[in-house]
């Protein structure tokens, strides 16, 4: 835990000096477990509390529960070892309050609250002999308050995001001949991979009376595939593309991408 306060002197008109004081108080503390067979636990906890002579609020953010988990080395597992080479997954949640308090009233004027699921789900395996695949979902709520005069208003936000991505390289020596210097070989490299997300983001407002007003609402989903092939160490070659559909359904607009790329490297 530290403690960190800095003092500042500011001039002013007719040489009078005045003080700026602020301080800033912070505390953490971390903890995790690791199991025998590739399994872990961590937690952990933050707290900073900062003032200023200036000001008449004082900022006060939190961050707990902190959980992480995470199961590896599940191939181990007959049944799941017959089907991929290596296979983990794992799991976070963080959630983190930050306040805004007036000194003379003690009483709070703003409030932002996050509940995050990063990821909600996650997996990592490794199929096919070498194709590698990710997959994440994570989910994030938000809470945005401001308190005056006893009303309270809201604004609030929900994102879903979810992503695959699929890998696989193959590596090959090969040559060719030359008269008198005979077979020169070389190392290629051929990658293929493709990403595909889709995002969902959404949000309302919460009025003084608990009336609900919707806000903004979209959805994005995406495809890139991409082709790349390493021909020795100073040249390189790939093809990408990118399919990209977006719905904003608050005004009923649409937006589509289509993309084609070829590109070449060569090093001199």
């Amino acid at each position: 835990m530290t403690k960190n306060p800095g003092v500042g002197i500011k001039s002013v008109s007719g040489g009078a000096r005045r003080f700026r004081d602020s301080k800033r108080e912070s505390y953490s503390a971390k903890s995790g477990i690791d199991f025998i067979l590739g399994s872990k636990v961590n937690t952990g906890y933050s707290k900073s509390i900062q003032t200023s002579s200036t000001q008449q609020t004082i900022n006060k953010s939190m961050s707990f529960p902190s959980v992480d988990v995470s199961f590896g080395r599940l191939e181990r597992y007959r049944i799941i070892g017959w089907l991929f080479k290596s296979f983990s997954v794992n799991t976070s949640y963080g959630r983190k309050t930050d306040q805004t308090i007036n000194k003379n009233t003690n009483a709070k004027e703003k409030e932002n609250v996050t509940n995050a699921f990063s990821p909600l789900v996650g997996v990592s395996f490794t199929w096919l002999g070498s194709v590698q695949t990710q997959g994440r979902y994570e989910y994030t709520k938000s809470s945005a308050k401001v308190l005056t005069g006893g009303n309270v208003r809201e604004q609030r936000s929900f994102n879903k995001n979810f992503t695959l991505s699929t890998k696989y390289s193959f590596r090959s020596p090969t040559g060719f001949k030359i008269p008198i210097l005979g077979r020169i070989k070389f190392q290629s490299t051929l990658t293929l991979s493709v990403d595909i997300s889709k995002r969902m983001s959404k949000s309302e407002t919460v009025g003084t009376k608990g009336e609900i007003t919707p806000g903004n609402e979209r959805t994005d989903f995406s495809v890139s595939p991409r082709v790349s092939y390493g021909f020795s160490a100073n040249i390189n070659g790939g093809l990408s593309a990118r399919w990209q559909d977006t719905n904003d359904r608050r005004t009923g607009r649409k937006s589509n991408v289509r993309q084609l790329g070829i590109w070449t490297e060569i090093r001199f």
